[in-house]
């Protein structure tokens, strides 16, 4: 089964990146969201025809000391949640 997941902006309040560690949370994110959705795969099945314009992930609460890959396994895991409810 193939998923195929299009984010079109990502918005982070209160987080400042540069370029490079903009990099690293989208690498991290997409890391992640790809381990949930290979781990889950029957829950992915049930996405098969879903399209959502808009989705808000539950608030996520952060030391505001994480590493970018950190933060962004944070944010794959609360936009999953969202997304396989």
């Amino acid at each position: 089964m193939n998923v195929n997941l299009h984010i079109d902006r990502l918005v982070l309040d209160g987080f400042v990146l540069d370029s490079s560690g903009a990099a690293l949370v989208q690498a991290a994110v997409r890391a992640e969201l790809t381990r949930l959705f290979v781990q889950n795969e029957a829950g992915a099945a049930s996405l098969a025809s879903a399209a959502v314009p808009r989705l808000q992930a539950a608030p996520m609460r952060m030391s505001g000391v994480e590493t970018p890959p950190r933060l962004g396994s944070a944010i794959a895991q609360s936009v999953y949640g969202a997304v396989a409810k």
